[in-house]
C-alpha cells in the first residue's frame, strides 16, 4: 500500500514537471506568435506606404502627361487661332473696301466670315477689335434691310460691353426703325447717361431722340384716330393726351401744326365724353399756336355752347362767318352753331320767365312738367350750362322732386343769383339749416334792401353786382327774406337746444326745440328734425311714450327721414318691442345711407333678428316708466298720466301745423293702444306672471338678460343729438 502511495507521489511529481514545461513551451511559442505579427504589420505598413508613394508617383507622371498634352494642343490652339486671327483680318480688310466701293453684301457676308473664323477657333468676342467686326456686320445688315438680324449683332455687343457707344446708337436706329420706340428709348438714355459719350454721340443721340419723339406722336395720333372710329373716346383722348405729352418733353421747331391738329382731336374726344370745357381750354391753346385754325374755332363756338356761355359762343361763330378764308363747311358750322345759340337762349328764356312766374305769383296755369320739356330740350343744346341746371333744380323743386333738385344745385357758383335762391329753398325744405345759410350769406344785402335795411356795408355781389342789381334776379324775394329770418331764429334755437343737450339740461333742450318746431310749419322735413331732436332728449329722460309720439310722427311727417327712423328703431330695440324694431330697420335699409352706416343698419338687424325669433315680449313696465314692483296705484296714476297725453282725441292739440297734427293722430292711436296693454298686463298678477316667464324664456333662447340695456339700445349714425352731414 505505500508502495502504491509513494508510485502514486513520484507519478505526480513526473506530471507537475511535465505540466510545467508545457507552459513553457506555450509561453515561448505565444512570444514567437506576437513577434510574427508585429513583424507582419511592420511589413503592412510599409507595403501601404509604399503603394501610396507609387500612387503619387503615378499621378504625377499622369499630371505631366496631361500638362504636355494641353501644351501641345494649347500651342496647336494658339497656332490655329493665330491663323484664325490673321484669316479673320483679312476678312475684315476686304469686308471694309468692299463697305467703301458700295457692295454691302459683300462686305456683310465677309464680316459674317471674320466672325465665324474666330468663333470656330474657339475665341470669344470680347476684344474691342471682335466687337467692332459685329458693329460693322449690324451696320452692313441695316442697310441690307435685315433690321432684326443687325439688332441682335448689337445686343451680343452690349452683353460685352453695356456702355458701347456705337452699339448702343445702332441698336436705338434699329429699335426706331422696327417701331419698338420704348426699346429705342432705353437705348438713347443710356448714351446720355454714358460717360465715354463724346459730344459727337451726344449730339447724334439728341438727333435720335428727335426722331424718337415724332415717332411716338405718330404712333400715338395714328392710335387715337383708330380709337376714335370705334368709339372708344376715353382712349382717344388718353392717346392724344400722350403725344402731346411727348411733343412737350423736347423742344421741336416745325411741329406747330402737329401740335395743333392733335389739340383738335383731342378736343374732338373730349366733346364726345361730354367733357366742354377742357376740349374749350385746348381750343383756346391750338389758336394760341394757330389763330388760323378755323376748324379750332368752329369746335370752341361749340364747347361755349355746351357751356352755357351763350354770348361768346356766338361771337367765335360770327368771326368764322366774318373770315373770307373761312371754307363753306366751316361757314355751315358756324352758322349751325349760331342757330342753335338762337334756339337755346329762346328755351331758357322762356323757361326762366314761366318758373319766376310760378316762384313769384304762384301761378297754377304754369305747368312745370312742360317746363322741363322744354329745357330738357334746351339741355341737349348746352348740357353743361349752369343756368340749365338752375332752372331744372327749380322744376324739379316745384313738382316735388326735391333730391333731385338739390344734386343739380349742390355745386352753385357764388355768382348765380338764381341758383342760390334755389339752393336756399332746397336746402330749407330739406332740412338742411347750415346749407341753407351759406346760400343765402351772398344775398343777406339784396334781402336786407328788399326789407328796407341799410345795404350799404356791402355795395357789390361778388364785386360785380350791386344789391339792387341781385334783388331783380330774385324771384319771389319777401318768401326768401321770410327762409333767411326763420332760418337765422331756427339756426339760434338749435345750436342753443344742442348746448343744453350736452350740458344734460333736456327740459331746456325740449323747449328750444319746441320753439323752432313752431318755427317749421311750413317744412314737414325740418319739423322731423325737431322732432327726432326732442325724442333723443325724451330717451335720455326715460319717457319712453313721449319718445316714440316724437319719433313716430317725425318718420310720418318725413318718411324718407332716415335721422328719425334710426331714433324710432333705437327706442324699439330699448323696449323689446323688436318686431317693430325689425320692421324699422328693414325699412332703413331702403333708404340712402352711406357705406358706415348700412353696415351698422345691418348689424342691428341680425342682432334684433335673433330676439325676434326668440319671441322677445314688450318690457312693458319700461314703456309705462314703473319700477319692477310697481303699487297698484302706482301704475294707475302714470297709466291715466300717459293716456290722457296720448288721447288721440288730445294728440293734434298745439301742434305748429296740420300736417303734424295729422301725423300726431296717427300715431297716438297706436300708442294708446300700447299704453292700454301694457295697463292691463301689469295690473293682472297672472298675466304679470305669464310675461316675467316668457321674458326669461326669450332671454335663455337669445343668451341676454332681459334687464340688460342692450349696446345697439341708441341710434345707429352716432350721438344721438347730432345732425346728419346730408341733411
Amino acid at each position: 500500500m505505500e508502495v502504491r502511495l509513494r508510485r502514486a507521489e513520484l507519478r505526480k511529481v513526473d506530471l507537475e514537471l511535465k505540466l510545467a514545461n508545457s507552459f513553457e513551451k506555450v509561453e515561448l511559442a505565444r512570444r514567437a506568435l506576437e513577434e510574427a505579427r508585429a513583424i507582419h504589420e511592420m511589413y503592412k505598413v510599409e507595403f501601404e506606404d509604399a503603394q501610396k508613394e507609387f500612387e503619387e508617383q503615378q499621378e504625377l507622371v499622369y499630371e505631366e502627361l496631361e500638362r504636355r498634352e494641353e501644351e501641345a494642343k494649347a500651342l496647336q490652339m494658339a497656332s490655329m487661332q493665330a491663323a484664325a486671327i490673321k484669316r479673320a483680318d483679312e476678312c475684315r480688310q476686304r469686308a471694309d473696301a468692299a463697305f467703301k466701293r458700295g457692295d454691302i453684301g459683300e462686305a456683310e457676308q465677309l464680316y459674317s466670315h471674320a466672325i465665324a473664323e474666330l468663333e470656330v477657333s474657339g475665341i470669344t468676342l470680347v476684344d474691342p477689335s471682335h466687337l467692332w467686326l459685329r458693329i460693322n456686320r449690324a451696320t452692313a445688315l441695316f442697310a441690307l434691310g435685315h433690321v432684326r438680324e443687325s439688332l441682335s449683332e448689337c445686343e451680343l455687343v452690349l452683353k460685352v460691353d453695356s456702355n458701347h457707344i456705337r452699339a448702343l446708337s445702332r441698336a436705338a436706329k434699329c429699335c426706331l426703325n422696327l417701331e419698338e420706340l420704348e426699346r429705342a428709348e432705353r437705348y438713347i438714355e443710356f448714351i446720355s447717361l454714358s460717360p465715354a459719350a463724346d459730344s459727337a454721340d451726344l449730339k447724334d443721340a439728341l438727333s435720335q431722340k428727335s426722331t424718337l419723339i415724332r415717332a411716338f406722336v405718330e404712333r400715338d395720333k395714328v392710335a387715337g384716330n383708330e380709337a376714335f372710329r370705334d368709339d372708344d373716346f376715353h382712349t382717344a383722348a388718353r392717346l392724344y393726351s400722350s403725344a402731346l405729352d411727348s411733343l412737350d418733353s423736347m423742344y421741336l421747331s416745325d411741329v406747330a401744326k402737329v401740335k395743333v391738329g392733335l389739340l383738335s382731336n383731342r378736343v374732338a374726344a373730349l366733346m364726345m365724353l361730354g367733357n366742354p370745357l377742357q376740349a374749350a381750354e385746348d381750343c383756346c391753346a391750338a389758336l394760341k399756336i394757330d389763330k388760323a385754325h378755323l376748324k379750332a374755332q368752329v369746335r370752341l363756338a361749340r364747347c361755349l355752347l355746351q357751356l352755357g356761355q351763350f354770348d361768346e359762343a356766338r361771337q367765335e361763330a360770327s368771326d368764322i362767318l366774318s373770315n373770307g378764308v373761312s371754307t363753306a363747311e366751316q361757314q355751315v358750322d358756324a352758322q349751325q352753331v349760331i342757330d342753335d345759340v338762337d334756339r337755346t337762349q329762346e328755351l331758357v328764356n322762356d323757361s326762366a320767365e314761366q318758373l319766376w312766374q310760378i316762384e313769384d305769383n304762384g301761378d297754377e296755369s304754369v305747368d312745370a312738367h312742360s317746363v322741363l320739356r322744354v329745357l330738357d330740350e334746351a339741355k341737349v343744346f348746352a348740357p353743361h350750362s349752369t343756368m340749365i341746371k338752375t332752372f331744372r333744380a327749380e322744376g324739379l323743386r316745384f313738382i316735388g322732386e326735391i333730391a333731385a333738385a338739390a344734386i343739380l344745385v349742390k355745386d352753385a357758383p357764388i355768382q348765380d343769383v338764381r341758383g342760390l335762391c334755389v339752393r336756399a329753398r332746397i336746402a330749407f325744405e330739406l332740412a338742411n339749416v347750415s346749407d341753407c345759410l351759406d346760400s343765402l350769406k351772398p344775398l343777406i344785402p339784396a334781402l336786407d334792401l328788399y326789407a328796407g335795411r341799410d345795404a350799404s356795408h356791402c355795395v357789390t355781389f361778388e364785386e360785380v353786382l350791386t344789391p339792387d342789381e341781385v334783388l331783380k334776379q330774385i324771384p319771389n324775394p319777401a318768401s326768401l327774406l321770410q327762409i333767411l329770418e326763420q332760418v337765422c331764429q331756427i339756426n339760434e334755437l338749435k345750436e342753443r337746444g344742442k348746448e343744453a343737450f350736452g350740458d344734460a339740461n333736456y327740459d331746456k333742450a325740449i323747449s328750444l326745440y319746441t320753439e323752432a318746431l313752431g318755427l317749421c310749419k311750413n317744412s314737414d322735413t325740418l319739423q322731423a328734425l325737431f322732432l327726432s331732436n326732442i325724442c333723443a332728449c325724451e330717451q335720455a329722460t326715460e319717457r319712453y311714450v313721449d319718445a316714440l309720439a316724437s319719433a313716430g310722427a317725425a318718420c310720418a311727417l318725413a318718411p324718407k327721414y332716415a335721422k328719425a327712423h334710426a331714433r324710432l328703431a333705437a327706442i324699439y330695440t330699448e323696449l323689446d318691442m323688436v318686431s317693430d324694431a325689425q320692421q324699422t330697420y328693414e325699412a332703413l335699409l331702403i333708404m340712402g345711407l352711406s357705406e358706415d352706416e348700412r353696415v351698422k343698419v345691418e348689424s342691428y338687424l341680425m342682432t334684433i333678428t335673433g330676439r325676434v325669433n326668440a319671441e322677445t315680449p314688450v318690457n312693458w313696465r319700461k314703456l309705462l316708466g314703473v319700477g319692477p314692483k310697481p303699487s297698484k296705484d302706482v301704475l294707475k296714476k302714470k297709466y291715466r298720466q300717459l293716456a290722457l297725453n296720448h288721447h288721440p282725441d288730445k294728440a293734434s292739440r298745439g301742434c305748429a301745423s296740420a300736417t303734424l297734427a295729422k301725423a300726431r293722430v296717427v300715431v297716438s292711436s297706436k300708442l294708446f293702444n300700447l299704453i292700454s296693454e301694457a295697463y292691463n298686463i301689469l295690473n293682472n298678477d297672472n298675466a304679470v306672471i305669464k310675461w316675467e316667464n316668457a321674458r326669461v324664456r326669450a332671454q335663455y333662447k337669445s343668451s341676454r338678460p332681459c334687464n340688460e340695456s342692450p349696446t345697439y339700445a341708441r341710434a345707429p349714425f352716432g350721438d344721438s343729438n347730432e345732425f346728419y352731414s346730408r341733411y
